[in-house]
């Protein structure tokens, strides 16, 4: 009950963006999941991603990135390395890890991102788009642009060739 009642107030000062004023209830009711059901129990993984979420919003991003870690890592033992719910812990991880200037951590998060969204069958080229363009964005900033260039080209081409034809006009 007491878990409940931390997450509740988390809860309603995250949805009113008071991200300050939600960390210590997020932060109790994490300590209270893993004390009460355990480091890989699915409500101890969701709210270590909560907690490391509101560290991002924050700008938090060194004090994010071992929580969204513990997260994927619990996440991935309980529902295995290709499941499709990894997307957002895959993507976090590597805009993280960008903004916290661990610019190879960034790059190997989001290469997993686009290998799990390339796996999917059917393809969701929108999803493969975003994995191309986070990746360039990446090699962008680190002034790689020969590696940047290919990627934006081909996620271009993607989001070309998916418009509905209605829309094709927009790709011009």
């Amino acid at each position: 009950e007491a878990l409940l009642g931390q997450f509740k107030r988390y809860s309603s000062l995250e949805k009113a963006g008071k991200y300050v004023e939600a960390l210590p209830f997020a932060q109790k009711a994490l300590a209270l999941s893993e004390q009460e059901l355990g480091e890989g129990h699915k409500t101890t993984s969701i709210l270590l991603y909560n907690v490391a979420d509101l560290y991002r919003r924050l700008g938090k991003y060194r004090a994010a990135k071992p929580l969204f870690e513990r997260s994927l890592a619990n996440w991935e033992r309980l529902h295995g390395k290709n499941d499709p719910s990894l997307e957002r812990y895959l993507v976090r991880l590597g805009y993280v890890s960008r903004f916290a200037a661990d610019y190879q951590s960034a790059e190997h998060y989001y290469k997993r991102f686009q290998k799990l969204v390339e796996s999917y069958d059917p393809p969701k080229p929108e999803k493969i788009s975003t994995a191309l363009n986070n990746l360039a964005g990446l090699y962008r900033e680190l002034g790689r642009y020969h590696d940047a260039e290919p990627l934006y080209l081909k996620a271009i081409e993607l989001t070309k060739s998916n418009l509905p034809k209605q829309r094709k006009s927009l790709a011009i």
